[in-house]
């Protein structure tokens, strides 16, 4: 038996997928007779039927599919209850299909459900009907009930299969889907589409394998549907492999620009999602946002050049699509650049989102002031702030230090967020930083439970404030499931800054997990103290199995030119792994090599082993041009 299958005359998508192979004009104006018939042959099914009748409910379900697609559902509805109080016995497939359709819209299953008592049982299981019953369930989550009615349906159209696939993907059991489409014998584009989309969702090999088999053995006509190829690539990508997803996208003669998209969107080689959007001769706004949302992963010079230069060659139409342009200044923020990210958000419609993020990308350049201007901005635009806004205030409060401004600023929070534990944390810190630690003490206690970043941010507060001892005390509260990395960081630096070396090891004796961080931070404490060959011990210890770390040698050297000791300084310096790294850390050297006196044929040296393609901070050049004025002495 020959299943008919009518795509949904609402959705030109269908249409697009089955007639996508037609090209002239001849065939599309047939395709239109086609779809005009079948609409009308939707009228056919009813109870009791003259010739006028037929016509008036053609119109009047023309009418009603007007307002649907016009997304006026509520007018959709009401012809419909002024039909049925005419015409209760006389009632075609399309006015229903068109009612369940505005019901499906609004989610309303209560109403949907009411005019189930309007359907005679010779249209009961019509495959319209059906099918649009089953669409209005899945929409409202109600799946069992769809389900049920599935099973009913004595003879099952691929437009049911297709209601049900699509509604078991969009109530995520993408695993039913599959399940179902294996009893389809003859799917057709769209069904074919649905399991690829599942497969996407699913994201296995065995769903893979599945769509593979599936589009080697359709038809071959079918293959050269472009919508159903960027599915399948779509879901290749979704899946992990890449390979098969690219031998997809390189078999095709024809590349539409959802192809690109698919290729984009869910490959994790940034440079390569680059490069596939240089090969796209007109880029849509989806293709731009995925190249955004790349480059700001990337955070490189290179990506934030594209990003500037894309940004300047895209229609002006583009900077109407709002998710398009907050990811251009996302992907400024990230890479470091926001000035240009506020020029572009001064542009936008101004929301609460944007307003955090370039709140959150000026704290990250140490560029506080601008994040209280933000903030001032939103209040003059009346514009709401969120736990997000809050807590980027505070941090900004934090970089400054200054007590009568954080309190002015502070006051200005509603109190429904300073009960929060992100903000409250971040009132620890502030306050921490800006000299009122009985303030800090003062929220901390008030925590009933405090959680593990509570605690840490407390020991912290407390050893920035000199309060070592009382830090020690805290961390000996936090249970045990509580002291990782951070924790145990906190109280070492604690102890450092107070003195108390011996506590600060067997502090660290005690650390059953010792990282990187940890070595470094008792390392620090030894050469604070001028303990430099225990800590040249701890170094020593920890190269034993790893790799030697600058910033210990730094924290060593550090404490060298606190102590006065050049000739350290000098055994330090010539260290190899102080010779292979960074200008920022030569300039550091040089600096320490200006306090003590060294002899500048040493700076010399060191300015020469760096690498001249390199381009390095002009602080760094200043300073040794004002030590060759100086003049500094050869020893």
């Amino acid at each position: 038996m020959v299943v008919h299958f009518l795509p949904n005359p609402q959705n030109p998508f269908d249409w697009l997928l089955m007639y996508t192979t037609l090209s002239d004009k001849v065939k599309i104006n047939k395709l239109m007779s086609i779809k005009v018939l079948n609409l009308r042959a939707l009228c056919s099914t009813v109870v009791t039927r003259g010739l006028t009748t037929k016509q008036s409910d053609f119109d009047l379900g023309m009418k009603m599919k007007y307002h649907n697609d016009s997304k006026r559902f509520d007018k959709t509805l009401q012809l419909f209850d002024v039909h049925m109080k005419k015409n209760l016995k006389t009632t075609s497939t399309i006015i229903i299909t068109q009612a369940l359709k505005a019901c499906t819209h609004l989610e309303d299953l209560q109403r949907g459900q009411s005019i189930h008592q309007y359907i005679s049982p010779s249209i009961k299981y019509d495959s319209y009907v059906s099918t649009a019953f089953i669409h209005l369930y899945m929409q409202c989550g109600d799946v069992s009930r769809a389900e049920s009615l599935f099973e009913s349906i004595p003879k099952k159209s691929l437009s049911v299969y297709g209601a049900m696939i699509k509604g078991y993907i969009k109530n995520h059991q993408a695993n039913k889907a599959l399940e179902l489409f294996r009893e389809i014998k003859n799917p057709n584009e769209i069904i074919l589409n649905l399991l690829f989309n599942a497969c996407a969702e699913v994201r296995s090999p065995e769903a893979l394998n599945l769509a593979k088999q599936s589009y080697e053995t359709m038809p071959k006509s079918f293959q050269s549907n472009h919508y159903l190829l960027t599915s399948l690539i779509d879901a290749a990508m979704k899946c992990g492999d890449i390979h098969y997803a690219q031998s997809l996208f390189d078999g095709s003669p024809k590349k539409v620009l959802p192809m690109y998209g698919a290729m984009m969107k869910e490959n994790n080689e940034l440079n390569k999602v680059v490069e596939f959007f240089k090969q796209i001769k007109n880029p849509s706004e989806v293709n731009t946002m995925v190249l955004f949302n790349a480059c700001a992963r990337l955070k490189t010079s290179e990506a934030l050049e594209t990003v500037r230069q894309v940004s300047k060659e895209m229609p002006k139409s583009f900077h109407s699509h709002s998710h398009l342009m907050s990811s251009l200044v996302d992907a400024l923020i990230r890479c470091e650049d926001c000035s240009s990210a506020e020029n572009v958000y001064s542009t936008m419609k101004k929301s609460v989102i944007n307003y955090g993020n370039l709140m959150n990308g000026f704290n990250k350049e140490n560029n506080p002031s601008k994040t209280l201007d933000l903030f001032n901005q939103m209040k003059v635009n009346h514009i709401e702030g969120n736990v997000i806004i809050y807590f980027c205030l505070i941090k900004a409060l934090a970089q400054i230090g200054d007590y009568s401004i954080s309190d002015a600023f502070i006051k200005q929070i509603p109190q429904s967020y300073l009960s929060d534990s992100q903000i409250r944390n971040a009132l620890i810190d502030m306050w921490s930083k800006t000299g009122a630690i009985d303030k800090a003490k003062e929220i901390f206690d008030k925590i009933s439970h405090p959680d593990h970043i509570a605690y840490t941010t407390m020991v912290n507060a407390l050893g920035l404030n000199g309060m070592g001892v009382q830090a020690i005390e805290l961390f000996r509260q936090i249970p045990e499931n509580f002291r990782d990395e951070i924790a145990h960081i906190c109280v070492l630096n604690a102890c450092s800054h107070s003195g108390l070396v011996e506590e600060a090891q067997t502090i660290f004796e005690r650390i059953p997990n010792k990282t990187e961080s940890i070595y470094g931070v008792m390392i620090d404490c030894f050469s604070r103290a001028s303990f430099f060959q225990r800590a040249q011990q701890l170094i020593d210890e920890y190269e034993c199995a790893h790799s030697p770390v600058l910033t210990m040698y730094m924290a060593l050297l550090s404490g060298a030119r606190n102590a006065n000791d050049s000739h350290l300084a000098q055994d330090i310096y010539n260290h190899p792994v102080l010779r292979k790294k960074s200008a920022f850390h030569g300039l550091q050297l040089i600096d320490y090599c200006f306090n003590f006196g060294l002899m500048i044929d040493l700076i010399r040296d060191r300015l020469k082993s760096m690498p001249k393609s390199r381009k390095y901070p002009m602080n760094l050049f200043n300073m040794v041009f004002n030590m060759t004025q100086l003049g500094l002495p050869d020893h």
